[in-house]
Order: structure tokens, then C-alpha cells, then sequence
């Protein structure tokens, strides 16, 4: 089961860390629109909505491969 750490930005986006992750999971992340991978950070940039952390929980429930 992947694992979120979800931290507020300033500029009103959410950085993400992921762990234990998979293919499906980060597949998952690259679909979701406006995310984008922070190779400084190594993190993800996703807007602050209802619909990227909808799609954030999905990630954090899909089941083990």
C-alpha cells in the first residue's frame, strides 16, 4: 500500500511525497492534472483541489499488486 505526506505549499499547491508505491499508484499520480514532479525536492506539485485529493486517497486505497 503506497504511503502520502502531504504538505501545504505557499503558492495555494500541495507538495506530496510517496512512498511504497508501485506502477499502478504512480501511473495514478501522473494522471492527475496539474502534477508535476519537483526533481529538486523529490516531490510531487499538485493544486490545491477537491479533485487532487480525491485522487490521492484513491491512490492510498488501491489495493497491493
Amino acid at each position: 500500500m503506497a504511503t502520502l505526506k502531504i504538505e501545504p505549499a505557499s503558492d495555494g499547491k500541495l507538495w506530496v511525497s510517496l512512498t511504497r508505491f508501485g506502477d499502478a499508484e504512480l501511473a495514478r499520480m501522473r494522471q492527475i492534472p496539474g502534477a508535476r514532479w519537483n526533481s529538486e525536492r523529490m516531490q510531487w506539485s499538485l493544486p490545491e483541489s477537491p479533485e487532487s485529493r480525491k485522487a490521492l486517497a484513491e491512490i492510498v486505497a488501491m489495493p497491493p499488486a
